[in-house]
């Protein structure tokens, strides 16, 4: 089981059942908007995984950039 779900055309399958479900049940403005903000979460999760940051460093590092 660990191993199929490694496999890139499972991946998307998944990917593309929930993206199908969201749509449906939340409708198209939700969703994208869902994503959106998933997306940017991830990509907030990453860079301070990337840059070793904690919760708070990365807070007073946006507060940084929007003081400026």
């Amino acid at each position: 089981m660990k191993t199929l779900l490694k496999q890139p055309p499972v991946i998307g399958l998944l990917t593309g059942l929930l993206i199908a479900v969201l749509l449906m049940v939340l409708g198209f403005w939700r969703t994208l908007l869902l994503l959106l903000l998933a997306g940017i979460g991830w990509w907030c999760g990453s860079y301070m995984q990337k840059h070793n940051l904690t919760a708070n460093d990365f807070l007073a590092l946006i507060k940084s950039m929007l003081t400026k």
